[in-house]
């Protein structure tokens, strides 16, 4: 049975959120920072939904771990790759390429897996991703569904995961974790990090960057590491390191 085409809201809200979290614990927590270490099943599951978005191309992993450790490093300073607070929005959006100087000296042992999923599905036939969530749309929510899936990439697909993840993760929220990094000015954009799955306690990863578990305070939730600890219980994913 056909939904109604306004819960068409609904099920992007819900899209949001899961690509939220296959960020934080896949591609944040896992490549950028060894966080944990993720059952191959799952992996093919996250990688998946990675296509989905068009977001792993050639070189995607040292792309992504050499500029967001070195982000980490250099923390709004002027060497920092993408500091809201030295950069423009546009900037920010410009297309990330991997530096060989940079993968070398900040993730050496970080490479993009070499398979099939990646050599076709993310490189021979990346721009096809998004038309999975579109021909979904169609099934559930019928031909308005379908167009408003579209119409929806079409405005998001440049800027809504820089917005999030790099500026307003970054730039919008509270100070009241304060600042290990002399140079750094992240911020917690709320306590409670549900929608964005955890990321919106920035201001504490940037803090601790090792920890797993962005929760540093008793009022504060990681739903991110919630999951995360759930598919531990499962068998699909090791936490390397436990807050103590």
């Amino acid at each position: 049975m056909m939904l109604e085409w306004y819960w068409y809201f609904v099920f992007y809200l819900l899209l949001f959120h899961i690509k939220c979290t296959v960020h934080t614990i896949y591609v944040h927590r896992t490549v950028g920072h060894g966080h944990f270490i993720v059952s191959k099943p799952l992996e093919y599951f996250f990688r998946f939904i990675l296509w989905t978005g068009s977001q792993a191309g050639p070189r995607w992993a040292e792309t992504y771990a050499s500029r967001h450790r070195k982000h980490h490093v250099t923390s709004d300073s002027d060497q920092d790759p993408h500091s809201p607070y030295n950069m423009t929005f546009q900037e920010m959006c410009t297309n990330w390429k991997v530096d060989p100087l940079d993968a070398d000296r900040y993730c050496p042992e970080i490479k993009t897996p070499d398979d099939w999923m990646q050599k076709t599905l993310h490189e021979k036939y990346n721009n096809l991703g998004p038309w999975a969530i579109h021909i979904l749309s169609l099934i559930l929510f019928g031909p308005i569904g379908f167009i408003l899936s579209v119409i929806m990439r079409y405005i998001t697909k440049d800027w809504l995961s820089i917005f999030v993840g790099n500026y307003i993760n970054h730039k919008f929220g509270f100070d009241y974790a304060g600042h290990r990094h002399p140079t750094d000015k992240s911020k917690n954009v709320f306590p409670l990090g549900l929608l964005l799955a955890g990321e919106e306690l920035h201001n504490n990863h940037h803090n601790y960057p090792k920890e797993p578990n962005f929760r540093r305070f008793w009022f504060e939730v990681d739903l991110g590491y919630v999951y995360a600890k759930i598919l531990s219980y499962m068998g699909l994913l090791k936490i390397k390191k436990e807050i103590k």
